[in-house]
C-alpha cells in the first residue's frame, strides 16, 4: 500500500518537474479544478482530490453543483449549493486556505472570518426549503429575496502565513516558497540542495541548509537524548540527526521555521519494502557535526523600525489604511518639525511596505532604523 508520505513526495516531484519545464502549476479552484491535475491553457491546475480533508465525496459534491448551476460566485454561493452532508466546516477551511477559492471576492483570511456565517446560511436556507416556510412578503423560502452576508474587513494574510497554509493543506508551496529570496545565498553558503543529496556515496561530507519544518526529540537505547529535525530548501527536504555529544550545544537552535546551516555527514540506509528484483530505495540523512543559525543579509531583514516624515493630515489617514491592509510586528515612528510620535499599530515589513509607504510620504521621507532615533 502507497504511504502518505510516498504520494506527497511524488506530488511534490511531479510539480517540481513541471515547473522545471516552464509550466505554471496554479492551485486548485473551484471554478476550474477536476478531481486530479488537469492541463488548462497550457498550465497545470491542481485537482480538489489534492487537498488534505476533501474526501471523494465532497469533491464529487462540489463539481456536480458546478455542473448542475455554473461557476460559483462567491463563498456564501458555494456553501449553499454543496451538498453540507460531504462538504463540512473543516472541507471549506482546507479549501480556503489552498486557494481553491482565490478566485472568489475576498481575501483568504476575509473567507476564514466569514466561514461560520456562510455554513449557517447555508443550513438555514435548507432548513427553511425542506419545511417549505412562507417569507414575510407570503413567498415560498425557496423563491424568496434574501440578503447576501457581507465579508468582513479582515486583512490579507501575510506572504508567510499563506505559503504555511498552502504547505497545511496541500502538502506543499504553490505560489511560492518562504526561502525563495534567500536561495541563492544558501548556495552561495557552500548548501547542496536536498534533491542533489541521492547523487553523494555515504559518510560524504555534506552542507545543507534550509528551514525546520519539523523535530523530534527521543532517547537511544543507551539513554542517550538525540535529535531528528526536517530541513526543507526550495528543492526539497532531508533529516538532519543531532546525536548526543554536539546536543547541548545546538539542539535549542531547531525550532519551527528557523533556517539552518548544518554541516556533517551523509548517511544513505535502503528503505526496506522493495519488491523482489527491485532496487531497494535508499533514504539519506545528515549527521550534523556543526549547526549555525542562517543571517540574511541586511536588505532581506525586517527593519527594526519604520521611519516616517509627516506633513499632512491626508498622510496620517493613508498610514492608517495601509497599517489596517498589511499589518505587522514593525513599529512605525511619524517624525513632524523636530517631534517624533510612535504609532499605536505595527506594520509589515517587507519590501512592498517600503514602496507603499514612498508613494505616501516620499523616498526622502521613509526610512528604516532602530526604534529610538
Amino acid at each position: 500500500m502507497t504511504s502518505v508520505k510516498d504520494k506527497t513526495d511524488k506530488l511534490v516531484e511531479y510539480v517540481e518537474e513541471a515547473k522545471k519545464i516552464g509550466i505554471e502549476v496554479l492551485p486548485p479552484d473551484v471554478n476550474e479544478s477536476l478531481t486530479d491535475f488537469a492541463a488548462i491553457d497550457g498550465r497545470i491546475r491542481f485537482g480538489l482530490a489534492a487537498v488534505k480533508g476533501a474526501g471523494e465525496a465532497a469533491v464529487e459534491s462540489i463539481i456536480g453543483a458546478r455542473e448542475a448551476g455554473g461557476r460559483f460566485s462567491d463563498l456564501f454561493d458555494l456553501a449553499k449549493r454543496v451538498d453540507a452532508k460531504h462538504v463540512n466546516r473543516r472541507v471549506f477551511e482546507a479549501l480556503i486556505k489552498c486557494g481553491a477559492l482565490d478566485a472568489l471576492p475576498g481575501n483568504r483570511a476575509q473567507k476564514l472570518a466569514a466561514l461560520d456565517a456562510a455554513v449557517e446560511t447555508a443550513a438555514r436556507a435548507t432548513r427553511d426549503a425542506e419545511l417549505g416556510q412562507v417569507s414575510l412578503f407570503g413567498e415560498s423560502a425557496a423563491h424568496a429575496p434574501s440578503l447576501t452576508p457581507q465579508l468582513p474587513a479582515v486583512p490579507p494574510p501575510s506572504k508567510r502565513e499563506l505559503l504555511a497554509w498552502e504547505k497545511e493543506t496541500l502538502g506543499i508551496f504553490v505560489s511560492g516558497h518562504p526561502l525563495a529570496d534567500v536561495a541563492d545565498l544558501l548556495v552561495k553558503a557552500g548548501a547542496t540542495p536536498a534533491k542533489e543529496l541521492q547523487g553523494f556515496d555515504d559518510d560524504a561530507a555534506v552542507t545543507v541548509a534550509g528551514m525546520v519544518t519539523s523535530v523530534r526529540r527521543t532517547l537511544t537505547k543507551a539513554g542517550q537524548q538525540i535529535l531528528i529535525a526536517q530541513l526543507e530548501d526550495t528543492s526539497g527536504s532531508c533529516d538532519v540527526i543531532v546525536f548526543s555529544k554536539l546536543y547541548p550545544q545546538v539542539h535549542e537552535l531547531f525550532v519551527a521555521d528557523a533556517i539552518l546551516v548544518v554541516k556533517g555527514r551523509l548517511r544513505r540506509r535502503e528503505r526496506p519494502g522493495a519488491a523482489p528484483g527491485e532496487e531497494p530505495p535508499v533514504e539519506v540523512s545528515v549527521s550534523a557535526n556543526d549547526v549555525t543559525v542562517f543571517v540574511p543579509p541586511k536588505s532581506l531583514r525586517q527593519p527594526e523600525a519604520w521611519h516616517v516624515d509627516v506633513s499632512g493630515r491626508q498622510q496620517i489617514d493613508r498610514l492608517a489604511a495601509l497599517i489596517a491592509e498589511w499589518p505587522g510586528d514593525v513599529p512605525v515612528v511619524m517624525h513632524h518639525n523636530g517631534r517624533a510620535q510612535r504609532v499605536a499599530k505595527t506594520l509589515a515589513g517587507d519590501a512592498r511596505i517600503r514602496l507603499e509607504l514612498e508613494r505616501i510620504f516620499g523616498a526622502a521621507g521613509v526610512r528604516e532604523g532602530a526604534l529610538e532615533q
